[in-house]
């Protein structure tokens, strides 16, 4: 109990830092006061939507991150909350709070050694949430289509008219993933899929971590059954079928 209201107090003063200066990025959704899988979808399908009407091309790329809480390593997540301006005691304690864990698997009765804990935010706890906020605040440097995330999970999304922007999508999905790489996280790259939208879709193919990314009708978005059509009877089926099964 003491160690969750000390969790608290450190939490409270994070959260009123990053909230005066503005430093979460708008396309953070989650664990963001105000914000929500609702506004998630809403801002993000509002641009798709816009563009659609307009007949454009639209490409969008889902990202699955693997095991992200767990991969998150402790002394590049100091590095982080230093850059984000988070100094002082505060710094210590988020510091003393990674660090000197450590965990063992045990199978019938058998155990194995004790083994530090050097990456992960801890689920479950009061403060680990924000972490991970500021361990995924950059992922989207230098992108140029809009990209939108709820803690780990993002979509990416932007105009393929052309050729060009056929190349300057596949770009920033390159930078995604030089970030993972940069900062140790992985994508499951077989879990990354793609929809294209529009008549005139070219229907390009695009790569993740030398992987293609698999091309699919329809998306699970935040819960919601989302369709290349953008209509929504696959997801109002799904919740009559649950009304029936009730």
């Amino acid at each position: 109990m003491i160690g969750k209201f000390l969790e608290s107090l450190i939490k409270d003063v994070v959260v009123r830092y990053l909230g005066e200066h503005n430093i979460i990025r708008p396309s953070q959704h989650g664990f963001t006061k105000g914000k929500s899988c609702l506004t998630n979808r809403i801002e993000f399908f509002e641009d798709i939507s816009s563009k659609l009407d307009k007949d454009e091309s639209v490409d969008v790329a889902y990202l699955d991150f693997q095991k992200a809480f767990n991969k998150v390593p402790h002394k590049r997540l100091v590095q982080k909350i230093r850059a984000h301006g988070i100094g002082g005691s505060i710094l210590t304690s988020n510091g003393k709070w990674l660090t000197g864990r450590k965990q063992r698997v045990g199978i019938n009765g058998s155990f194995s050694d004790w083994r530090d804990v050097t990456s992960g935010v801890p689920q479950g706890s009061v403060l680990g949430p924000q972490l991970f906020t500021i361990c995924i605040n950059d992922l989207d440097e230098d992108i140029k289509a809009n990209i939108s995330k709820f803690a780990d999970d993002t979509k990416l999304g932007g105009s393929v008219n052309t050729e060009d922007d056929i190349k300057k999508m596949q770009q920033d999905i390159d930078r995604l993933g030089d970030w993972a790489g940069r900062w140790q996280m992985k994508y499951n790259v077989g879990k990354c899929e793609v929809i294209h939208r529009g008549r005139k879709n070219s229907r390009a193919g695009y790569f993740l971590e030398g992987e293609r990314l698999e091309c699919v009708s329809v998306q699970r978005d935040l819960g919601v059954l989302v369709h290349q059509s953008q209509k929504v009877s696959l997801q109002v089926q799904q919740q009559l079928g649950r009304r029936t099964v009730c």
